[in-house]
């Protein structure tokens, strides 16, 4: 087995350390030779591809292929080629050095078969990405980088201290199915939830994400949460507390999209939203339900590339990052207004769109397991998601008309390379809502899938009941929007945020932990203060206590008045005086024979 066969991700792992080597020499055409590489690579693997090393003990698998990973391999891999040329104008070689380290971690952690092997390359994650936000070089990204990075790192101590206790109760490393009936497996169950975006871990995302580059902002949205989706599918699928994380998660997502001025950080939204639908049917666990979360990944990465390139793209003309900020000159860029149409339909599930095929998946693996309350807030989810992003979005990006009139002025021109992955993003969209069956064929249950779910563009718009009930729903709430915009907040205002809660009580806990310290310091420290003084009060008059001592009998008998500190005081006077290098000797026979009568009771 060759080197590249450790992992495809090694290849971006060289290719990170090459442009970081070579960056004065930089060639910008390394980062799209490297995803075509990695193709190739996956495309020679088969199921019984494996690849295993000692390590302490302990049985490393460092590769793992199967449907699951396949699916996720090819998904990223492609996914980069795309994101890469969409950086080929604004990014420089640190932030391709970032890029390719984060994507290449991402995809180890995919084809790891062992606990340690993951938590390594999802530090690395973690590291690495904090980068792509750090390079936007602003004293916001600097602020949402150091949060980032506290909140990764947090959640990798967790998931380290779980695998720990896992490896020290099993006797093994693999990365097997899990479920939550032991403290390790609630810890990493925890440090996957972080790394998703659930609730109540979800606010690092809509604070790192806006702040990030614009090819920073494309990939971090389309890598991080499905990393750790794909860890949850493999470890805990079936995990009830999962659904109701999820349907809370897609609701939440929408409500504070809403109230959001902030382009891409209402966009980030949407992604915790649409975590939110993959969690509960990860959650459900049946195979349709997996194989509908793998399907709304892969939709879920092609849209939502879609939607960030064409903000990318907005924000790269105008340098506005606000909705407040821009106005009308959506006549001027008729392509790109189209490209975001597309994005915000398919992340709407309309018809003939990637959106439409994978979330009625996940819905009907709902409605089959009978969860009526889920299903019932998951549709009010995706009414909000056409509120969110196919009205605010498209409305006040391309349309709204501000106070400060329309924009003349445009910083750049529309760049050819970041309009074309945009083009193929959407194409894509666009593709596989009317042919899914090239997914439907490489993800996990696909022949279980194509027996309960239509694959053909004939049979599944043929049922014109579903199709015209899901156009009713479109048309609803884009004319909901129309009547009640004016009362959805958009300014740039601070909402209470989950964080809120863990924010405050970390630092009440802090506050009190650190006044316990110095309690118990300041107590501890006055007791030795203490004692060390009246020690060296004993020892500096042991031997005026025992001239006393001794005299104290005939001192009684002649019935002279006693007053014991005048006359240790005048003892030791005399001692001083007379005998001062006997004064060390005879206290240190004094102690000396206390401690061997002590020792020899």
């Amino acid at each position: 087995m060759t080197i590249f066969s450790f992992t495809p991700g090694i290849i971006f792992l060289i290719g990170s350390i090459c442009t970081f080597l070579f960056k004065k020499r930089f060639i910008k055409a390394l980062p799209i030779i490297i995803p075509i590489l990695s193709l190739l690579t996956l495309t020679s693997f088969t199921e019984s591809s494996t690849l295993s090393i000692p390590f302490l003990g302990y049985t490393l698998g460092l590769l793992r292929v199967d449907s699951l990973s396949l699916t996720f391999g090819y998904l990223f891999t492609i996914f980069s080629f795309f994101a890469f040329i969409y950086g080929l104008k604004i990014a420089n070689s640190r932030e391709y050095t970032a890029a390719l380290f984060y994507i290449g971690s991402a995809l180890s952690v995919i084809f790891t078969n062992d606990f340690i092997t993951l938590y390594i390359f999802w530090e690395l994650m973690a590291v690495s990405s904090v980068f792509l936000i750090l390079l936007s070089k602003t004293e916001n990204s600097f602020k949402s980088s150091l949060r980032y990075i506290i909140v990764h790192l947090v959640g990798g101590l967790i998931l380290l201290a779980g695998i720990v206790i896992h490896i020290h109760s099993t006797g093994s490393t693999e990365f097997t199915a899990l479920t939550l009936n032991s403290i390790s497996s609630g810890l990493i169950f925890i440090g996957f939830l972080i790394n998703a975006a659930s609730i109540p871990f979800s606010s690092w995302l809509s604070d790192a994400y806006p702040e990030s580059t614009l090819m920073g902002g494309v990939i971090l949205s389309s890598i991080t949460t499905k990393t750790a989706i794909y860890t949850l599918i493999r470890g805990f699928s079936g995990t009830d507390i999962l659904i109701w994380l999820g349907v809370i998660t897609a609701i939440y997502g929408i409500v504070y999209g809403l109230i959001e001025n902030n382009v891409r950080r209402s966009l980030s939204f949407s992604v915790i939203n649409q975590v939110g639908f993959k969690l509960v049917g990860i959650g459900i666990g049946s195979p349709l339900a997996i194989a509908g979360v793998c399907a709304h990944v892969v939709c879920g990465v092609i849209y939502n590339s879609v939607l960030w390139t064409s903000a990318g793209n907005l924000i790269y003309l105008t340098g506005k990052h606000k909705y407040s900020d821009l106005s009308i000159f959506n006549r001027r860029l008729p392509l790109l207004l189209l490209l975001a149409i597309i994005g915000a339909l398919s992340i709407s599930s309309f018809p003939f769109t990637s959106g439409y095929i994978s979330k009625s998946i996940i819905l009907k693996s709902v409605e089959l397991a009978h969860l009526f309350t889920p299903w019932l807030l998951l549709e009010f989810a995706s009414f909000g998601v056409v509120l969110l992003v196919f009205c605010k979005f498209i409305y006040h990006a391309f349309f709204y008309k501000n106070s400060f009139g329309v924009v003349k002025n445009i910083s750049n021109q529309l760049n050819p390379l970041m309009l074309f992955s945009s083009i193929i993003f959407s194409a894509a969209c666009i593709y596989l809502g009317l042919f899914p069956k090239i997914v439907y064929e490489i993800i996990p249950f696909s022949k279980y899938l194509m027996a309960k779910i239509p694959s053909d563009f004939i049979a599944i718009y043929s049922k014109s009941e579903k199709l015209i009930i899901t156009l009713q729903k479109f048309i609803f709430a884009v004319l909901a929007y129309v009547l009640f915009s004016k009362y959805i907040p958009s300014k740039n205002s601070i909402f209470i945020d989950f964080d809120w809660l863990y924010r405050k009580l970390l630092r009440f806990l802090s506050v009190f932990f650190i006044s316990f310290v110095d309690f118990v310091y300041l107590s501890i420290n006055s007791l030795v203060v203490g004692l060390i003084s009246k020690m060296i009060y004993f020892f500096n008059n042991s031997l005026s206590l025992l001239i006393y001592v001794i005299n104290l009998p005939s001192l009684r008998l002649s019935n002279i008045q006693i007053n014991r500190y005048q006359l240790l005081k005048q003892y030791h006077s005399i001692i001083i005086k007379n005998g001062f290098p006997f004064v060390l000797i005879g206290s240190f026979i004094f102690i000396l024979s206390i401690a061997l009568y002590l020792i020899s009771i």
